[in-house]
């Protein structure tokens, strides 16, 4: 896998661009990741965000789905997706089908061709969380869950962007 090669090109003396990958199927569920040299919390968090792209990449089979995100300590990820689908059939005659999202900081990405027409500084970077667990963006148009440790404001007369509102810090 292309992708999987990508991220483990570091030789001493000789590094290459510091590359994230995983593979998750179309319940956001990760059955590979690797973080390489980029130390990413996209790779290491248990969660992922409904506004991520790499979740898209089903809709659009074959294609490459590429994002910049900005995660809320100010990161800026170019994100790339496409699906992949294993030539061995199951059982039933079905084959599974995967997502595979590789990623690079942003500050990285600038040589890439995938970054052609991006302003990899300035404005335009989808704001994404590490899951709605993990995630204190008020703001979110896709929160499916309060944030873990936060406590609930309730107003039964008011509604919000979100079912959820929550103190802020």
């Amino acid at each position: 896998m292309i992708a999987h090669r990508l991220t483990t090109l570091q030789r001493v003396g000789a590094r290459g661009l510091p590359f994230f990958m995983l593979r998750m199927d179309r319940a956001g569920q990760v059955s590979k990741r690797y973080a390489g040299a980029s130390a990413s919390a996209l790779v290491e968090s248990a969660g992922r965000c409904p506004l991520w792209r790499v979740h898209h990449a089903f809709d659009r089979p074959d294609d490459f789905v590429r994002q910049l995100v900005e995660l809320e300590n100010g990161e800026r990820w170019l994100t790339i997706a496409r699906t992949v689908r294993p030539q061995v059939r199951g059982p039933s005659g079905l084959r599974a089908e995967f997502a595979v999202g590789l990623g690079i900081a942003a500050e990285h990405a600038a040589t890439l061709a995938a970054a052609r027409g991006l302003d990899l500084t300035g404005v335009g970077a989808t704001p994404i969380g590490l899951g709605c667990h993990a995630c204190a963006r008020a703001d979110c148009p896709q929160r499916a869950a309060p944030p873990a440790g936060r406590a609930l404001l309730l107003n039964d007369r008011e509604r919000g962007l979100t079912p959820f509102t929550f103190v802020g810090d």
